[in-house]
């Protein structure tokens, strides 16, 4: 799973670039290949200092059953990163027609229940401060997610008459129902909708491998999305991505796609500077228009991530240092932001160590029986340890089974994740408790 450099940003680099350039694409080589031989990373990284090539690589593969990799072409899902651009929609439709940012969601969706349609505004649906309930916090939204039917109407109606979770204007809680109602509010518009809207502005900027993604419609190099990687591949679970996701975040995009977003954002002329000016002013809690705007280390960023099943992302503007990061997963279990903030301290002189998982050592399966057990680790959260074909395999509550790897005899790791298992035994051998180290020491008594 070596990287491989773009071809054409491999000429680009071999024009322009410098021996730190070189230096800097042999340590985020190292970083991202130690995630991938893991099994914590598949997927494409690209990075861009002052027009630049630091890095670019396409890790893993689109599919692992068929064995097709990842590639320049290969597009991802990407989550919440579609909020940029249904916040840079929606801005784009200001010149078209009536739309203000001070309008109420009544004014151009009538029927929502009041007196909520009448107090939200745009710009708080924009910013996160509308006070509507996420409606992906709802557990029976995830539980129907691959079934749903109908229209995005039909399912902004699931959470359009619960009660706002504050006065609107007052408070910042993300919320993708506020986004998800901003594609609905532009469906309404005369003459023209969502999809339309995004089409245009993508057609403008030259991003031909990005769109939103349709029920039903073939994505050509669309990659697989999956829950776990390693010797066994598992696919994510199957989600109606237009309509569980929407205006909030049913984009797909490619790597090289949204480096020209970027370059486009720095001259854009599709919208006024002062609506521009907006787009990247935060509101509360550093969030603007689908962007957060924040300070890391004495450098200006603006980025965002994104996560939908078997998918994240993640995308950072440095605008001061003109530094661009974008790091697209087909694994919904990387670590995306650690990985992109990683990226960044790299091209900033920072040191940062590469994943180096304990030394695996021989230990006789037969003692794997001794610690076959369920583990209390807290109310309602254990940890399932079973022998299965001399391996020994961890399962917490709701989440997937994987196997953890002998550093010794009683201390034991998993690949997937920064974490190990200490069996504490007693004087037979027989574990009676156990440590899991992970963010701390979490102990685990045997039931």
């Amino acid at each position: 799973m070596r990287f491989k450099i773009y071809l054409f940003f491999f000429i680009t680099v071999l024009t322009f670039g410098t021996a730190k350039a070189q230096e800097y694409a042999e340590k985020a080589g190292a970083y991202i290949d130690a995630l991938a031989e893991n099994g914590r990373f598949s997927g494409n990284v690209l990075v861009v200092k002052a027009g630049k090539v630091l890095y670019g690589g396409y890790i893993g593969y689109a599919n692992y059953a068929f064995n097709i990799k990842n590639t320049p072409a290969t597009r991802f899902r990407i989550g919440s990163i579609t909020k940029q651009f249904t916040a840079y929609a929606v801005l784009f439709a200001t010149q078209y027609g009536d739309l203000k940012l001070t309008d109420h969601i009544s004014d151009y969706i009538p029927e929502y229940p009041k007196p909520y349609g009448d107090q939200i505004t745009i710009h708080q649906l924009l910013t996160h401060t509308s006070g509507i309930p996420n409606y992906t916090d709802d557990e029976s939204f995830f539980k129907n997610r691959a079934c749903l039917e109908g229209t995005p109407e039909d399912v902004m109606k699931t959470f359009w008459n619960k009660p706002l979770d504050f006065t609107p204007g007052s408070k910042f809680k993300y919320s993708n129902s506020g986004y998800y109602v901003l594609g609905v509010i532009l469906d309404r518009l005369e003459n023209m909708n969502y999809e339309m809207i995004l089409d245009k502005i993508l057609g403008a900027i030259g991003m031909r491998n990005s769109g939103l993604e349709v029920f039903r419609k073939d994505i050509r190099n669309l990659s697989t999305g999956y829950s776990r990687l390693g010797n066994n591949p598992q696919k994510a679970n199957f989600i109606n991505a237009e309509l569980a996701a929407y205006s909030a975040g049913a984009i797909y995009s490619t790597t090289d796609d949204l480096y020209t977003w970027n370059v486009f954002l720095k001259n854009q002329e599709l919208i006024p500077k002062e609506l521009m000016e907006k787009y990247f002013t935060p509101e509360k809690e550093h969030y603007a228009y689908g962007w957060i705007i924040d300070e890391v280390d004495g450098h200006q960023i603006q980025w965002h991530n994104g996560g939908i099943d078997g998918f994240v992302s993640y995308i950072a503007r440095y605008p001061k240092d003109d530094l661009f990061i974008v790091v697209l997963s087909n694994y919904e279990g990387a670590a995306i932001n650690k990985i992109g903030k990683d990226l960044a301290k790299m091209a900033f002189g920072q040191e940062v160590a590469v994943l180096n998982l304990p030394k695996e050592v021989k230990v006789n399966p037969r003692i794997f029986e001794k610690y076959e057990g369920t583990y209390n680790l807290a109310p309602g959260f254990d940890l399932v340890v079973t022998k299965e074909r001399n391996r020994l395999m961890a399962q917490a509550t709701g989440q997937d089974k994987f196997q953890i790897f002998p550093e010794s005899e009683t201390m034991f790791f998993f690949k997937v994740v920064d974490a190990k298992v200490e069996f504490i035994v007693d004087e037979d051998g027989n574990a009676t408790e156990i440590i899991l180290h992970q963010n701390g020491e979490h102990r685990g008594k045997k039931k």
